[in-house]
C-alpha cells in the first residue's frame, strides 16, 4: 500500500474551486479527500520515509494514549506528586495533540500494526529487566509498578498492559473506519450539492 503520491497543483486547485460558497467543513473534507487518495495507492511506490512515518504514527497513536492513562492510574500520586507543567506536557498535552491529529488525518489504522507496539513494549520490558539486574537494590527499578523483585506481579501487569494495548488498537481501528465512513458520506452529500449548483 502506498502511503503518499505527489499530485500536481492543478489537481489540488480543482477541489477548492467551490470553497467560496461552501463552509469551512467543505475545506476540511476536501483536504481529507486528498489525504485519503494519497494513502490508497499501489504497493510498489511506497517511499521509505513515508512508510516509517506510518509505522511511527501507528505506534505512537496507540502507546501515547495508553502511557498517559497508565501514568495517571498507576504512577501519579496526588498526595506526593505535583501536577506541574512537566507532567501536563508529557502526559496530557501530547495525548490531546495525537487525538486531534488522528481526528483530522486519514492515515490508515490497521489492526495488524498492534504488533509494532507490542514489540516496543517487549523491548521496554527487557530494558527494565536488564536495569533491574545491573542496578544494586533497593532502587533497582525505573517505576515502582514494574519491580522485578516481584516477578509474578510485574509479569501479570505486563500481560494486562499488552491486552489493554490490543483492545485500544481495536477501538482506534473501529473509530478510524467510522471516521472514514462519515467523511465518505459527507463528501458524497457535498459532491451532490456541488453538482446541483453547476446545473
Amino acid at each position: 500500500m502506498v502511503i503518499c503520491q505527489r499530485r500536481p497543483f492543478g489537481w489540488v486547485g480543482e477541489h477548492f474551486q467551490h470553497v467560496g460558497h461552501d463552509s469551512i467543513t467543505h475545506v476540511v473534507l476536501q483536504v481529507f479527500r486528498m489525504d485519503r487518495m494519497c494513502y490508497e495507492e499501489r504497493k510498489e511506490n511506497i517511499r521509505l520515509v513515508l512508510a516509517l512515518q506510518w509505522l511511527l504514527h501507528s505506534v505512537i497513536l496507540n502507546l501515547n494514549i495508553l502511557v498517559s492513562i497508565l501514568y495517571f492510574l498507576l504512577i501519579y500520586n496526588p498526595q506526593t506528586d505535583r501536577l506541574g507543567l512537566t507532567n501536563i506536557s508529557r502526559h496530557v498535552l501530547n495525548t490531546i495533540f495525537i487525538l486531534i491529529e488522528f481526528s483530522f488525518n486519514s492515515m490508515p489504522v490497521k489492526f495488524i500494526h498492534v504488533i509494532w507496539g507490542l514489540v516496543l513494549a517487549f523491548l521496554y520490558a527487557m530494558f527494565t529487566l536488564i536495569f533491574w539486574v545491573v542496578t544494586p537494590p533497593p532502587e533497582n527499578y525505573i517505576y515502582r509498578v514494574i519491580d522485578w523483585n516481584k516477578p509474578g506481579k510485574t509479569a501479570s501487569l505486563i500481560a494486562m498492559l499488552c491486552i489493554a494495548a490490543i483492545g485500544l488498537k481495536a477501538l482506534l481501528v473501529a473509530i478510524g473506519k467510522w471516521k472514514i465512513y462519515c467523511m465518505n458520506v459527507k463528501m458524497k452529500q457535498s459532491y451532490l450539492r456541488d453538482s446541483a449548483f453547476q446545473i
